[in-house]
C-alpha cells in the first residue's frame, strides 16, 4: 500500500465506504469496523492514519444510495416512494460525493501531515 497513489487510495476507500454503507447502515458501526484497520494499514504504509480514516468518517455519515436511516424509513412505510426511486439519484450523488471527498482530502493532504 505504500506504493499506491494517495489520491487513488482515498478514492477507493471512499467508494468502498459508500458501498459498505448498504450493508451496515449505521454510521458508528461503519466507523468502528473500518477506521482501525485502515489506520493500521496507513501507518504500516508510512502514511498518516487520519488521511485514510477521514474519508471513512465523512462518508459513513452520508446515506445517499438508499434511504436506510430512521426518518426516511418512516416515510417509506407511508407509501410516499419506493426504494428504487432513490437509487438513481443516490448513485449520482454518491459519485459526486466520492469525487468531492477525494479532491478535498488531496488538497488538505499537506495540512494533515503537519
Amino acid at each position: 500500500m505504500g506504493d499506491w497513489n494517495v489520491t487513488w487510495t482515498i478514492l477507493l476507500i471512499t467508494a468502498f465506504t459508500v458501498v459498505i454503507h448498504l450493508l451496515l447502515p449505521i454510521a458508528p458501526v461503519i466507523k468502528a469496523v473500518l477506521i482501525p484497520p485502515i489506520a493500521i494499514l496507513a501507518a504500516d504504509a508510512g502514511r498518516y492514519p487520519a488521511l485514510y480514516g477521514l474519508p471513512v468518517a465523512f462518508t459513513a455519515s452520508c446515506a445517499f444510495l438508499l434511504p436506510l436511516d430512521a426518518v426516511p424509513l418512516i416515510t417509506y412505510g407511508k407509501g410516499y416512494y419506493r426504494m428504487l426511486d432513490m437509487l438513481l439519484p443516490g448513485v449520482l450523488i454518491s459519485i459526486c460525493w466520492i469525487l468531492l471527498i477525494t479532491l478535498l482530502l488531496s488538497i488538505a493532504r499537506p495540512l494533515l501531515w503537519a
